[in-house]
């Protein structure tokens, strides 16, 4: 169940990143590497700052997918539990 889970959210996940990489400027990424930046500076102080809100709004997503995943069993085996315990 839970490899299910994480395939189909992995999609919510992944969707927003691509947005927020897609609309970094690429003009940013190239004068910091003829700055002299290396890959792994520019990543840190361009890339991911500036990729944060895509990589926080697919975390809300998923979060909020799978809690209602867990209450929507919980509340269903909970039901079940409570009918069978009247018979």
């Amino acid at each position: 169940m839970f490899l299910g889970l994480v395939y189909v959210y992995t999609l919510f996940m992944t969707l927003p990143i691509y947005l927020s990489l897609e609309m970094i400027d690429p003009a940013l990424i190239e004068a910091a590497t003829d700055l002299g930046a290396r890959p792994a500076s520019v990543f840190r102080r361009i890339i991911l700052p500036l990729s944060w809100p895509g990589v926080l709004s697919g975390c809300i997503m998923v979060f909020l997918l799978s809690i209602s995943a867990f209450v929507t069993t919980a509340a269903a085996s909970a039901a079940h539990r409570a009918s069978c315990m009247a018979t």
